[in-house]
């Protein structure tokens, strides 16, 4: 493989470049991609006073345990560490596709960091973007034959995203035909100490079945608040997770690579996210697009194949007729993008639009060298254009504000030594407080405000306190012989519906 040596210096200016334009969207970011990231900051952040949160169910053990250090620094230090993240990602992919052959196998890196899904994620605190790092590395030392490296980072898959356990038969189906069975208990290792812990803890063996016990057992809750959706869902969405360009190409790219396990992932984990969303919502599938962001690297890989396959005509008459139709079908999709973004946003996907014109030069027989070089350019050009379209630096939303105008009240009030009862992860976040720490901070249910003494704080929002564990309605405070109103909010919450806050001090029991 000389052409690793000589494209080395292209593999560093692509991941460089891209880290540059990840630190940029974390820098200039005031908010987050979603509450979710302030909760799982916080669960790293207190894990060093709390061990036990480092196998946090919720919060993930395979993010948690990588963010824990960097997340006594801040937010932005979090974000910075994503950008990292990401970046070594790209790089992953890149070495992938020069695992199949790919001459200009930069060209995953590229591919892969200007998926829109991805992008966001890397100034994120969501545990998508581990998940793929393990994932990558995962594939990258099966196709190395590296097998206890194989099994190692594979076992931590689903210490991110627990959905991924059923897939982890495609790296045991390496394992067992090579005969390397201990590395079959390396890899189940990882699960089964996390299982094992709350198994223990909680005193309940269905723990160790984690997550089948959801399905087997009907546990989970949320259900109502996640809802379901069709099974098409996942589907529709793959063009607007993965970006015009990367998606175009990386079904010409699945297409042209001989089967192997990047295909069993791809399919694998779409019919999962499908399945589970339409059928079996104790999974708590919620439909979200970020999902999708664990293939990035695979999708990058798919990509750069896609390109150096142009190079290689398909000679037999019903494959190139089956591949035009699989085109025409992405074309389909952009296009029915395209014109749904318009007419609910007013925005003009300019670069869905483009890709249709390489979509229609990748239906050709063959390129010449020189349309070849100026195909992989526009790619490029074409990818940036919908990653700079579509990606935008997070802004705080009004009603995140609000949560922070009320911690900086709180924090300066005679009542920042009470006991704190709330929902939103904002008011932890701003006001410092251990919400892991019962004596100084609870979650607010019914329950917890009878029990809590007199002069406890009770923080109401409109977002989460009445629904999923917390199902503490506001009517439940307005006894002013019991609860006194001390501060009210008011704002707009990203959906455009109206958010209220409310801080009230219990009275009397």
């Amino acid at each position: 493989m000389g052409f690793l040596r000589r494209s080395s210096k292209w593999l560093w200016l692509s991941c460089g470049l891209l880290l540059l334009i990840f630190v940029s969207y974390g820098l200039r970011s005031s908010g987050t991609y979603s509450d979710d990231s302030i909760q799982h900051l916080l669960i790293a952040r207190w894990s060093f006073k709390h061990p036990e949160l480092l196998l946090d169910v919720w919060g993930r053990p395979g993010f948690t345990i990588p963010y824990a250090l960097i997340s006594q620094f801040g937010l932005t230090a979090v974000h910075m560490q994503s950008a990292i993240l990401a970046a070594i990602i790209c790089g992953l992919a890149a070495y992938l596709a020069a695992e199949f052959a790919v001459e200009w196998y930069w060209l995953a890196a590229i591919f892969t960091g200007i998926q829109p899904e991805f992008a966001r994620l890397s100034f994120a605190a969501l545990t998508e973007l581990p998940c793929a790092a393990y994932l990558a590395a995962a594939l990258l030392a099966q196709r190395r034959q590296h097998w206890t490296f194989m099994a190692l980072f594979a076992g931590f898959i689903p210490l991110a995203r627990y959905e991924t356990l059923p897939l982890l038969i495609f790296f045991a189906f390496s394992l067992v035909k090579e005969r390397r069975y201990w590395q079959l208990g390396l890899m189940a290792l990882p699960m089964l100490i996390w299982n094992g812990f709350w198994a223990l803890r909680l005193n309940d063996w269905t723990n160790l079945l984690f997550p089948l016990d959801r399905v087997l057992f009907q546990k989970g809750g949320s259900v109502a608040f996640y809802g379901t959706g069709p099974w098409w869902h996942y589907i529709t969405r793959l063009p607007v997770a993965f970006g015009s360009v990367p998606f175009a190409l990386a079904v010409y790219g699945f297409l042209r690579m001989r089967w192997n396990t990047l295909h069993s992932w791809t399919v694998g984990y779409i019919a999962i996210l499908a399945i589970s969303y339409w059928k079996i919502p104790a999974t708590q599938i919620a439909g979200y697009d970020r999902h999708l962001a664990i293939l990035a690297p695979i999708i990058g890989t798919f990509s750069a194949y896609g390109l150096h396959a142009l190079r290689q005509p398909i000679t037999i008459n019903w494959q190139r007729w089956a591949m035009r139709a699989a085109l025409g079908l992405v074309i389909i999709g952009l296009l029915g993008m395209t014109w749904i973004r318009w007419r609910t946003r007013g925005i003009v996907l300019y670069d869905a639009l483009l890709s249709i014109g390489l979509v229609a030069l990748l239906m050709l027989p063959t390129l010449k060298t020189l349309w070849y070089q100026r195909l992989v350019g526009a790619s490029i050009v074409i990818g940036l254009l919908g990653l700079f379209i579509r990606v935008q630096p997070f802004i705080i939303q009004d009603s995140d504000q609000q949560v922070l105008n009320s911690t900086a009240w709180f924090q300066q009030s005679e009542y920042r030594q009470q006991l704190v009862l709330a929902a939103i992860p904002w008011f932890a976040y701003g006001t410092g407080i251990d919400p892991y720490d019962p004596t100084k901070y609870q979650p607010i249910t019914p329950s917890a405000v009878a029990q809590a003494p007199v002069g406890s704080i009770v923080v109401w929002d409109s977002r989460f306190a009445w629904t999923l564990q917390w199902q503490t309605p506001r009517t439940l405070l307005e006894n002013p012989a019991q609860f006194r109103l001390l501060k009210q909010y008011h704002g707009v919450n990203s959906n455009g519906n109206p958010f209220e806050l409310a801080i009230y001090q219990k009275l009397h029991d």
